[in-house]
């Protein structure tokens, strides 16, 4: 295995950001950028206090948005950010790479742009995890396989949260589980699958 991506997402205002998520074309190209997702989501929801109402917050929108993607995208009312096209850096952005091999395993995310006190950084962390989501099931939305295992891994990110698996030492391990089972239990065609697709 030889999987390696990119994230960046800049916001142009609060509620205004463009998404360029990139993974190595490969076999594992699909699987890719679902670890992507599942890595930057439990980071953002790391990044608070397990208890604080921003974690809260983020796990529960990615659990209830993946649990049915195909009524998050059919949505009239926009959750999370309009996605734009790049007008270059935003002026507050959340940067990451990652890079897994069978015998390295690395994720590193940068926010920028929120000063010292970091400033409503959990409305933007909030907004990027669900944009990301979003970003990703409309980039493949016909593709009822990878949309469902999407699914399924945004609720295991919910669940790995709610059970306290979350640490600083486990996020890489949980994320490659999560979305290791969920591309495996989409192909098989799995309970959670159906309603998903």
């Amino acid at each position: 295995m030889d999987i390696r991506g990119a994230l960046a997402i800049h916001f142009y205002e609060e509620d205004r950001a463009s998404i360029t998520a990139t993974v190595n074309e490969s076999e594992d190209t699909k699987l890719g950028e679902i670890l992507l997702f599942c890595l930057f989501a439990l980071r953002q929801i790391f990044n608070f206090d397990s208890s604080s109402q921003a974690a809260l917050s983020i796990a529960d929108a990615v659990g209830n948005f993946g649990s049915d993607l195909g009524g998050f995208l059919g949505r009239a009312f926009i959750e999370g950010p309009t996605l734009v096209e790049n007008q270059g850096p935003g002026a507050k952005r959340f940067l990451a790479e990652m890079a897994c091999r069978d015998d390295y395993f690395n994720f590193q995310m940068k926010a920028k742009g929120f000063g010292f006190l970091a400033r409503r950084v959990d409305v933007y962390a909030w907004n990027s995890v669900v944009g990301l989501l979003r970003y990703l099931a409309q980039r493949r939305r016909d593709d009822g396989v990878y949309l469902a295992a999407l699914g399924i891994a945004a609720v295991g990110v919910r669940a790995a949260f709610r059970q306290g698996e979350v640490t600083g030492w486990t996020q890489g391990q949980v994320a490659m589980s999560l979305a290791s089972l969920a591309m495996l239990e989409a192909e098989e065609g799995g309970p959670h699958s159906a309603g998903n697709s």
